[in-house]
Protein backbone atom coordinates (compact mmCIF):
# COMPACT_ATOMS: atom_id res chain seq x y z
CA UNK A 1 0.00 0.00 0.00
CA UNK A 2 2.98 2.38 -0.18
CA UNK A 3 2.80 2.58 -3.73
CA UNK A 4 2.34 6.06 -6.06
CA UNK A 5 -0.62 4.27 -8.19
CA UNK A 6 -2.61 3.76 -4.89
CA UNK A 7 -2.36 7.26 -4.19
CA UNK A 8 -3.09 8.64 -7.47
CA UNK A 9 -6.07 6.00 -7.01
CA UNK A 10 -7.50 7.83 -3.89
CA UNK A 11 -6.80 11.89 -5.59
CA UNK A 12 -8.99 10.07 -8.72
CA UNK A 13 -11.54 8.36 -6.83
CA UNK A 14 -11.74 11.90 -4.52
CA UNK A 15 -12.39 13.98 -7.23
CA UNK A 16 -15.03 11.29 -9.08
CA UNK A 17 -16.95 11.21 -6.08
CA UNK A 18 -16.62 14.88 -5.09
CA UNK A 19 -15.30 13.88 -1.48
CA UNK A 20 -12.66 14.65 0.33
CA UNK A 21 -8.98 12.72 -0.16
CA UNK A 22 -8.76 12.16 4.00
CA UNK A 23 -13.03 10.85 3.38
CA UNK A 24 -11.85 8.40 0.63
CA UNK A 25 -8.74 7.31 2.86
CA UNK A 26 -10.92 6.46 5.97
CA UNK A 27 -13.86 4.60 3.68
CA UNK A 28 -11.05 2.21 2.56
CA UNK A 29 -9.56 1.95 6.15
CA UNK A 30 -13.42 0.83 7.40
CA UNK A 31 -13.49 -1.17 4.44
CA UNK A 32 -10.42 -3.42 4.85
CA UNK A 33 -11.41 -3.74 8.77
CA UNK A 34 -14.81 -4.73 7.79
CA UNK A 35 -13.74 -7.01 5.20
CA UNK A 36 -11.03 -8.43 7.61
CA UNK A 37 -13.50 -9.31 10.73
CA UNK A 38 -15.62 -10.94 7.60
CA UNK A 39 -13.18 -13.48 6.64
CA UNK A 40 -11.54 -14.18 9.38
CA UNK A 41 -14.14 -13.01 12.67
CA UNK A 42 -11.36 -11.61 14.24
CA UNK A 43 -11.23 -7.60 15.42
CA UNK A 44 -7.62 -7.13 15.70
CA UNK A 45 -6.54 -5.32 12.35
CA UNK A 46 -5.83 -1.61 12.88
CA UNK A 47 -5.11 0.78 9.91
CA UNK A 48 -3.55 3.90 9.90
CA UNK A 49 -4.36 6.52 7.96
CA UNK A 50 -1.02 8.60 6.55
CA UNK A 51 -2.99 11.91 4.85
CA UNK A 52 0.01 13.72 3.62
CA UNK A 53 0.99 10.78 2.01
CA UNK A 54 -2.27 9.40 0.58
CA UNK A 55 -1.66 5.86 2.30
CA UNK A 56 -2.97 3.48 4.96
CA UNK A 57 -0.31 1.55 7.25
CA UNK A 58 -2.03 -2.15 8.16
CA UNK A 59 -0.80 -3.45 12.00
CA UNK A 60 -2.07 -6.56 14.05
CA UNK A 61 -2.39 -6.42 17.52
CA UNK A 62 -0.74 -9.85 18.74
CA UNK A 63 -0.11 -11.36 22.07
CA UNK A 64 3.34 -12.49 23.07
CA UNK A 65 3.37 -16.48 23.63
CA UNK A 66 6.32 -19.24 24.01
CA UNK A 67 4.09 -21.22 21.38
CA UNK A 68 1.75 -19.76 18.29
CA UNK A 69 -1.28 -21.25 18.38
CA UNK A 70 -2.95 -18.97 16.02
CA UNK A 71 -0.45 -16.54 13.95
CA UNK A 72 -3.33 -13.84 13.04
CA UNK A 73 -3.36 -13.38 16.96
CA UNK A 74 -0.12 -13.97 18.27
CA UNK A 75 3.43 -13.82 18.19
CA UNK A 76 6.53 -15.41 19.95
CA UNK A 77 8.89 -13.72 22.44
CA UNK A 78 11.73 -13.39 20.13
CA UNK A 79 10.43 -12.06 17.20
CA UNK A 80 8.10 -9.39 19.28
CA UNK A 81 11.08 -8.24 20.98
CA UNK A 82 12.55 -7.19 17.39
CA UNK A 83 9.74 -4.56 17.59
CA UNK A 84 9.21 -3.28 20.82
CA UNK A 85 12.22 -3.91 23.85
CA UNK A 86 11.08 -5.15 27.05
CA UNK A 87 7.80 -7.00 26.23
CA UNK A 88 7.25 -9.96 28.04
CA UNK A 89 5.11 -13.13 27.92
CA UNK A 90 1.01 -11.67 27.64
CA UNK A 91 1.61 -8.28 26.19
CA UNK A 92 0.04 -6.84 23.10
CA UNK A 93 2.31 -5.77 20.49
CA UNK A 94 1.69 -4.15 17.31
CA UNK A 95 3.07 -5.41 13.77
CA UNK A 96 3.28 -4.06 10.97
CA UNK A 97 2.18 -5.41 7.68
CA UNK A 98 4.11 -4.84 4.50
CA UNK A 99 2.15 -4.87 0.98
CA UNK A 100 2.80 -8.51 0.22
CA UNK A 101 1.41 -10.00 3.30
CA UNK A 102 -1.22 -7.82 3.00
CA UNK A 103 -1.91 -9.69 -0.40
CA UNK A 104 -1.33 -12.93 0.96
CA UNK A 105 -3.83 -11.96 4.09
CA UNK A 106 -6.85 -11.08 1.87
CA UNK A 107 -5.72 -12.68 -1.27
CA UNK A 108 -7.01 -11.57 -5.13
CA UNK A 109 -10.54 -12.03 -4.05
CA UNK A 110 -10.66 -10.73 -0.57
CA UNK A 111 -9.25 -7.45 -2.16
CA UNK A 112 -11.73 -7.33 -5.14
CA UNK A 113 -14.24 -7.66 -2.17
CA UNK A 114 -12.50 -4.91 0.10
CA UNK A 115 -13.07 -2.87 -2.73
CA UNK A 116 -16.41 -3.68 -3.47
CA UNK A 117 -17.45 -2.29 0.19
CA UNK A 118 -15.35 0.25 0.03
CA UNK A 119 -17.10 1.66 -3.23
CA UNK A 120 -20.65 1.28 -1.91
CA UNK A 121 -19.61 3.32 1.50
CA UNK A 122 -18.08 6.14 -0.84
CA UNK A 123 -21.04 6.06 -2.91
CA UNK A 124 -23.30 6.38 0.22
CA UNK A 125 -21.01 8.66 1.41
CA UNK A 126 -21.29 10.95 -1.61
CA UNK A 127 -25.31 10.61 -1.28
CA UNK A 128 -25.50 12.15 1.95
CA UNK A 129 -23.21 14.63 0.95
CA UNK A 130 -25.39 15.75 -1.99
CA UNK A 131 -28.63 15.20 0.14
CA UNK A 132 -27.21 17.61 2.64
CA UNK A 133 -26.17 20.12 -0.42
CA UNK A 134 -29.48 20.38 -1.70
CA UNK A 135 -31.65 20.00 1.95
CA UNK A 136 -30.39 23.97 2.60
CA UNK A 137 -32.48 24.48 -1.26
CA UNK A 138 -35.96 23.32 0.88
CA UNK A 139 -38.39 26.29 0.72
CA UNK A 140 -36.37 27.47 -2.21
CA UNK A 141 -36.74 28.51 -5.91
CA UNK A 142 -34.62 25.95 -8.52
CA UNK A 143 -34.21 26.08 -12.36
CA UNK A 144 -34.48 22.83 -14.45
CA UNK A 145 -35.28 21.07 -17.47
CA UNK A 146 -37.49 19.18 -18.58
CA UNK A 147 -36.28 15.40 -18.81
CA UNK A 148 -39.80 13.62 -19.86
CA UNK A 149 -42.77 16.38 -20.47
CA UNK A 150 -46.24 15.38 -20.73
CA UNK A 151 -47.38 13.22 -23.79
CA UNK A 152 -50.37 13.78 -25.78
CA UNK A 153 -53.15 11.51 -24.32
CA UNK A 154 -56.69 11.78 -23.77
CA UNK A 155 -58.14 14.00 -21.05
CA UNK A 156 -59.38 10.94 -19.42
CA UNK A 157 -56.24 9.28 -18.75
CA UNK A 158 -54.47 9.83 -15.52
CA UNK A 159 -52.01 13.03 -15.32
CA UNK A 160 -48.20 12.14 -14.52
CA UNK A 161 -45.25 13.16 -13.00
CA UNK A 162 -42.95 15.32 -14.45
CA UNK A 163 -38.88 14.60 -14.41
CA UNK A 164 -36.79 17.38 -13.98
CA UNK A 165 -32.97 17.39 -14.77
CA UNK A 166 -31.21 19.31 -11.82
CA UNK A 167 -27.49 18.74 -12.42
CA UNK A 168 -26.80 16.06 -9.65
CA UNK A 169 -30.21 15.15 -8.23
CA UNK A 170 -33.61 13.94 -9.77
CA UNK A 171 -36.28 16.31 -9.91
CA UNK A 172 -40.10 15.53 -9.20
CA UNK A 173 -42.90 17.64 -10.27
CA UNK A 174 -46.50 15.79 -8.72
CA UNK A 175 -49.47 15.78 -10.50
CA UNK A 176 -51.14 17.39 -7.82
CA UNK A 177 -48.13 20.11 -8.17
CA UNK A 178 -48.41 21.35 -11.23
CA UNK A 179 -50.28 24.27 -12.98
CA UNK A 180 -53.42 23.52 -14.81
CA UNK A 181 -51.30 25.12 -18.02
CA UNK A 182 -48.26 23.01 -17.66
CA UNK A 183 -48.45 20.87 -20.61
CA UNK A 184 -44.29 21.46 -21.24
CA UNK A 185 -41.52 19.37 -23.44
CA UNK A 186 -38.74 18.14 -23.15
CA UNK A 187 -36.14 20.42 -22.81
CA UNK A 188 -37.64 23.46 -21.25
CA UNK A 189 -36.38 25.51 -18.58
CA UNK A 190 -38.41 26.28 -15.73
CA UNK A 191 -38.29 27.32 -11.97
CA UNK A 192 -39.83 25.41 -9.44
CA UNK A 193 -40.34 25.57 -5.40
CA UNK A 194 -38.65 22.74 -3.43
CA UNK A 195 -41.13 21.25 -1.78
CA UNK A 196 -39.14 18.94 0.22
CA UNK A 197 -35.76 16.84 -0.34
CA UNK A 198 -35.79 12.70 0.11
CA UNK A 199 -33.30 9.79 -0.18
CA UNK A 200 -33.82 6.96 -1.71
CA UNK A 201 -31.66 3.95 -2.36
CA UNK A 202 -29.21 5.23 -5.22
CA UNK A 203 -30.54 8.69 -5.70
CA UNK A 204 -31.47 12.60 -4.04
CA UNK A 205 -35.17 13.46 -5.57
CA UNK A 206 -36.32 16.95 -4.87
CA UNK A 207 -40.32 17.06 -4.60
CA UNK A 208 -41.03 19.99 -6.75
CA UNK A 209 -44.21 22.47 -7.05
CA UNK A 210 -45.85 25.66 -8.92
CA UNK A 211 -48.51 25.59 -6.76
CA UNK A 212 -47.72 26.39 -3.52
CA UNK A 213 -48.22 30.24 -2.45
CA UNK A 214 -44.43 30.10 -1.49
CA UNK A 215 -43.43 30.01 -5.14
CA UNK A 216 -45.46 32.91 -6.32
CA UNK A 217 -43.86 34.79 -3.07
CA UNK A 218 -39.99 33.41 -3.80
CA UNK A 219 -40.38 34.43 -7.86
CA UNK A 220 -41.32 38.19 -6.75
CA UNK A 221 -38.16 38.22 -4.28
CA UNK A 222 -36.45 37.17 -7.31
CA UNK A 223 -37.46 39.64 -9.56
CA UNK A 224 -37.69 42.49 -7.07
CA UNK A 225 -34.88 43.89 -5.50
CA UNK A 226 -36.33 45.92 -2.72
CA UNK A 227 -37.83 42.74 -0.86
CA UNK A 228 -35.00 41.10 -0.42
CA UNK A 229 -33.35 44.69 0.85
CA UNK A 230 -35.94 44.62 3.49
CA UNK A 231 -37.95 47.77 2.15
CA UNK A 232 -40.51 46.25 0.99
CA UNK A 233 -42.09 43.21 2.78
CA UNK A 234 -44.74 40.64 1.99
CA UNK A 235 -46.98 40.28 4.42
CA UNK A 236 -49.17 37.83 2.80
CA UNK A 237 -50.46 35.91 -0.31
CA UNK A 238 -53.64 33.59 -1.02
CA UNK A 239 -53.66 31.88 -4.17
CA UNK A 240 -55.68 30.18 -6.57
CA UNK A 241 -53.01 28.27 -8.96
CA UNK A 242 -53.57 28.73 -12.40
CA UNK A 243 -56.05 31.30 -11.81
CA UNK A 244 -55.27 34.09 -9.41
CA UNK A 245 -52.68 35.24 -6.73
CA UNK A 246 -53.07 38.08 -4.08
CA UNK A 247 -50.08 39.46 -2.96
CA UNK A 248 -50.28 42.15 0.69
CA UNK A 249 -47.31 44.40 0.70
CA UNK A 250 -45.77 47.10 2.52
CA UNK A 251 -43.05 49.40 2.56
CA UNK A 252 -40.54 49.84 5.78
CA UNK A 253 -39.99 53.54 4.25
CA UNK A 254 -42.18 56.61 4.16
CA UNK A 255 -43.17 57.74 0.90
CA UNK A 256 -42.64 54.72 -0.79
CA UNK A 257 -44.96 53.23 -2.89
CA UNK A 258 -44.58 49.38 -2.59
CA UNK A 259 -46.70 47.85 -5.36
CA UNK A 260 -45.29 50.38 -8.21
CA UNK A 261 -41.50 48.89 -6.97
CA UNK A 262 -42.99 45.10 -7.17
CA UNK A 263 -45.54 45.82 -10.83
CA UNK A 264 -42.35 47.49 -12.05
CA UNK A 265 -41.71 50.14 -14.99
CA UNK A 266 -44.43 49.24 -17.37
CA UNK A 267 -45.42 46.13 -15.59
CA UNK A 268 -41.94 44.34 -16.55
CA UNK A 269 -41.76 42.76 -12.62
CA UNK A 270 -45.10 41.62 -12.45
CA UNK A 271 -45.39 40.07 -16.03
CA UNK A 272 -41.75 38.05 -15.36
CA UNK A 273 -43.78 36.15 -12.71
CA UNK A 274 -47.01 36.10 -14.88
CA UNK A 275 -45.35 34.28 -17.49
CA UNK A 276 -43.46 32.09 -15.32
CA UNK A 277 -47.19 31.14 -13.79
CA UNK A 278 -48.67 30.99 -17.26
CA UNK A 279 -50.87 33.83 -17.58
CA UNK A 280 -51.66 33.78 -13.93
CA UNK A 281 -53.41 36.87 -12.84
CA UNK A 282 -51.50 38.97 -10.03
CA UNK A 283 -53.43 41.38 -7.63
CA UNK A 284 -50.47 43.57 -5.44
CA UNK A 285 -52.30 44.72 -2.80
CA UNK A 286 -51.09 47.67 -0.30
CA UNK A 287 -51.56 47.09 3.46
CA UNK A 288 -52.87 49.67 5.10
CA UNK A 289 -53.45 49.29 9.24
CA UNK A 290 -57.03 50.83 8.82
CA UNK A 291 -59.34 48.35 7.76
CA UNK A 292 -61.50 50.29 5.42
CA UNK A 293 -58.65 51.25 3.21
CA UNK A 294 -57.31 47.40 3.57
CA UNK A 295 -60.66 46.33 1.94
CA UNK A 296 -60.96 48.76 -0.40
CA UNK A 297 -57.68 47.73 -1.39
CA UNK A 298 -58.50 44.04 -1.27
CA UNK A 299 -61.40 44.35 -3.59
CA UNK A 300 -59.88 45.93 -5.88
CA UNK A 301 -59.72 46.39 -8.99
CA UNK A 302 -63.19 47.46 -8.32
CA UNK A 303 -64.02 51.00 -6.01
CA UNK A 304 -65.91 50.60 -2.98
CA UNK A 305 -68.17 53.19 -2.69
CA UNK A 306 -69.66 52.72 0.73
CA UNK A 307 -68.60 50.23 3.66
CA UNK A 308 -70.50 48.61 6.59
CA UNK A 309 -68.53 47.03 8.88
CA UNK A 310 -69.16 44.58 12.42
CA UNK A 311 -65.39 44.54 13.86
CA UNK A 312 -65.92 42.40 16.72
CA UNK A 313 -67.04 39.56 14.02
CA UNK A 314 -64.71 40.76 11.33
CA UNK A 315 -67.26 41.27 9.08
CA UNK A 316 -67.41 43.81 6.20
CA UNK A 317 -70.03 44.82 3.21
CA UNK A 318 -68.56 46.63 0.49
CA UNK A 319 -71.27 48.59 -1.81
CA UNK A 320 -69.32 48.82 -5.35
CA UNK A 321 -71.29 51.06 -8.69
CA UNK A 322 -73.61 48.40 -10.07
CA UNK A 323 -71.14 48.24 -13.72
CA UNK A 324 -68.66 46.83 -11.50
CA UNK A 325 -70.05 44.25 -9.33
CA UNK A 326 -68.30 41.45 -11.82
CA UNK A 327 -65.49 42.54 -11.18
CA UNK A 328 -65.47 43.05 -7.32
CA UNK A 329 -66.75 39.21 -7.16
CA UNK A 330 -65.34 37.87 -9.48
CA UNK A 331 -65.32 34.76 -11.70
CA UNK A 332 -67.38 32.74 -9.03
CA UNK A 333 -66.65 34.80 -6.47
CA UNK A 334 -62.78 34.45 -6.59
CA UNK A 335 -61.78 37.70 -6.14
CA UNK A 336 -64.15 38.00 -2.88
CA UNK A 337 -62.98 35.21 -1.54
CA UNK A 338 -59.59 35.41 -2.32
CA UNK A 339 -59.83 39.44 -0.81
CA UNK A 340 -61.33 38.29 2.44
CA UNK A 341 -58.86 34.83 3.31
CA UNK A 342 -55.81 37.74 2.08
CA UNK A 343 -56.99 40.05 5.20
CA UNK A 344 -58.60 37.71 7.46
CA UNK A 345 -62.02 39.01 7.68
CA UNK A 346 -65.62 38.03 5.76
CA UNK A 347 -66.18 40.67 3.07
CA UNK A 348 -69.78 40.47 1.07
CA UNK A 349 -70.04 42.24 -2.01
CA UNK A 350 -73.57 44.29 -2.75
CA UNK A 351 -74.63 46.17 -5.69
CA UNK A 352 -75.59 49.94 -5.53
CA UNK A 353 -78.67 49.21 -6.67
CA UNK A 354 -78.93 45.37 -4.90
CA UNK A 355 -78.26 47.06 -1.55
CA UNK A 356 -80.54 49.91 -1.30
CA UNK A 357 -83.81 47.67 -2.75
CA UNK A 358 -83.07 45.09 -0.01
CA UNK A 359 -82.84 47.87 2.37
CA UNK A 360 -86.65 49.14 1.49
CA UNK A 361 -88.13 45.63 0.61
CA UNK A 362 -86.65 43.35 3.48
CA UNK A 363 -87.30 44.65 7.17
CA UNK A 364 -84.99 41.78 8.24
CA UNK A 365 -82.54 42.71 6.12
CA UNK A 366 -82.23 46.04 6.94
CA UNK A 367 -82.46 45.21 10.86
CA UNK A 368 -79.51 43.18 10.05
CA UNK A 369 -77.75 45.45 9.05
CA UNK A 370 -78.69 48.30 12.01
CA UNK A 371 -77.77 45.46 14.60
CA UNK A 372 -74.72 44.11 13.24
CA UNK A 373 -73.02 46.46 11.14
CA UNK A 374 -72.05 50.39 11.76
CA UNK A 375 -71.04 52.17 8.55
CA UNK A 376 -67.81 53.16 8.04
CA UNK A 377 -68.09 56.99 8.81
CA UNK A 378 -69.44 56.49 12.12
CA UNK A 379 -66.69 54.21 13.05
CA UNK A 380 -64.34 57.13 11.86
CA UNK A 381 -66.07 59.53 14.25
CA UNK A 382 -65.80 57.12 16.92
CA UNK A 383 -62.08 57.05 16.73
CA UNK A 384 -61.39 59.78 16.33
CA UNK A 385 -63.37 61.12 19.57
CA UNK A 386 -61.44 58.34 21.24
CA UNK A 387 -58.31 59.74 20.70
CA UNK A 388 -59.35 63.02 21.84
CA UNK A 389 -60.48 61.10 24.99
CA UNK A 390 -57.02 59.77 25.90
CA UNK A 391 -55.51 62.94 24.97
CA UNK A 392 -57.13 64.79 27.34
CA UNK A 393 -56.58 61.81 30.00
CA UNK A 394 -52.66 62.43 29.56
CA UNK A 395 -52.66 66.15 29.52
CA UNK A 396 -54.67 65.78 32.94
CA UNK A 397 -51.54 63.47 34.14
CA UNK A 398 -48.99 65.74 33.03
CA UNK A 399 -47.54 67.93 36.18
CA UNK A 400 -48.58 71.72 35.57
CA UNK A 401 -44.34 73.94 35.29
CA UNK A 402 -43.42 75.04 39.21
CA UNK A 403 -42.60 78.73 38.97
CA UNK A 404 -39.79 79.06 41.25
CA UNK A 405 -39.93 81.70 44.19
CA UNK A 406 -36.57 82.69 44.07
CA UNK A 407 -35.80 82.97 40.54
CA UNK A 408 -38.09 82.92 37.58
CA UNK A 409 -37.39 79.81 35.84
CA UNK A 410 -39.79 77.54 34.51
CA UNK A 411 -38.52 74.02 35.90
CA UNK A 412 -41.17 71.31 34.26
CA UNK A 413 -40.88 67.50 33.62
CA UNK A 414 -38.04 66.65 30.82
CA UNK A 415 -39.35 64.45 28.03
CA UNK A 416 -37.99 62.06 26.13
CA UNK A 417 -39.00 62.46 22.16
CA UNK A 418 -41.08 58.92 20.77
CA UNK A 419 -38.69 59.06 18.06
CA UNK A 420 -36.22 57.40 20.69
CA UNK A 421 -38.54 54.54 21.54
CA UNK A 422 -36.76 51.39 20.89
CA UNK A 423 -38.11 48.60 18.58
CA UNK A 424 -41.03 50.38 17.25
CA UNK A 425 -41.21 50.77 13.29
CA UNK A 426 -41.31 53.82 11.90
CA UNK A 427 -44.73 53.37 10.60
CA UNK A 428 -46.23 52.96 14.02
CA UNK A 429 -43.76 56.26 15.18
CA UNK A 430 -45.59 57.86 12.67
CA UNK A 431 -49.02 56.90 13.59
CA UNK A 432 -48.20 57.94 17.43
CA UNK A 433 -46.96 61.47 16.13
CA UNK A 434 -50.11 61.99 14.26
CA UNK A 435 -52.23 60.92 17.12
CA UNK A 436 -50.32 63.81 19.05
CA UNK A 437 -48.67 61.63 20.96
CA UNK A 438 -45.01 63.09 20.88
CA UNK A 439 -43.52 61.68 23.42
CA UNK A 440 -42.87 59.14 25.35
CA UNK A 441 -44.35 60.23 28.84
CA UNK A 442 -47.30 60.72 26.97
CA UNK A 443 -48.07 56.98 26.44
CA UNK A 444 -45.73 55.23 29.22
CA UNK A 445 -49.40 54.63 31.39
CA UNK A 446 -51.33 53.30 28.72
CA UNK A 447 -52.85 50.35 28.46
CA UNK A 448 -52.99 48.20 25.33
CA UNK A 449 -56.24 48.41 24.90
CA UNK A 450 -55.68 52.41 24.78
CA UNK A 451 -53.13 51.83 22.46
CA UNK A 452 -55.70 50.06 19.89
CA UNK A 453 -57.59 52.74 19.96
CA UNK A 454 -55.27 55.23 17.95
CA UNK A 455 -55.99 54.97 14.74
CA UNK A 456 -53.60 53.09 12.87
CA UNK A 457 -52.18 51.18 15.73
CA UNK A 458 -54.04 47.67 15.88
CA UNK A 459 -53.63 44.96 18.22
CA UNK A 460 -50.40 44.02 16.93
CA UNK A 461 -48.99 47.37 16.61
CA UNK A 462 -50.22 47.65 20.18
CA UNK A 463 -48.61 44.69 21.66
CA UNK A 464 -45.14 46.44 20.13
CA UNK A 465 -45.37 49.32 21.72
CA UNK A 466 -46.33 48.35 25.14
CA UNK A 467 -43.44 45.24 24.36
CA UNK A 468 -40.78 48.27 24.16
CA UNK A 469 -42.19 51.07 27.44
CA UNK A 470 -42.24 47.49 29.74
CA UNK A 471 -38.85 46.88 28.63
CA UNK A 472 -37.01 49.85 27.94
CA UNK A 473 -38.60 52.92 30.21
CA UNK A 474 -38.84 52.86 34.07
CA UNK A 475 -40.97 54.77 35.56
CA UNK A 476 -39.87 57.15 38.38
CA UNK A 477 -42.18 58.25 40.98
CA UNK A 478 -41.38 62.26 41.89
Amino acid sequence: MLDREFSEAIKALAIELGLEESEVLETIREAFITSYKARFDKENLEVEIIPEERRLKFYLRKKVVDKVVDSLEEILLNNAEKIKRGVKIGDIVNVEMGSDEIANLFGRTGIQKCFKIMRKMLKESELDNIYNEYLKLRGEIISGVLERGRKHRRSSEEEETLIVNLDKVEGRLPPEEQLPRDKRRVGDKLRFYVKDVIKERRKVVLILSRREPEFVEKLFEQEVPEIEEGIIEILGIVREPGDRTKLLVRSTRENFDPVGFCVGVRGVRIQAVTRELDGEKIDVIKYSDKIPELIRNAISPSDVSKLYLNSAEKMAIAIVPDDQISSAIGKEGQNVRLASELIGWNVEVKGEKEFEELLQTNPEYKKKIEELYRPEEQIEMEEEKKVEEIQKKIQAVKKPVVESEEEETDIGIEETSIDQLPDVPEHLIKKLKDAGFDTIESIVDMSEEELMQIPGIGKKGAEIIKKSLEENVMVIEE
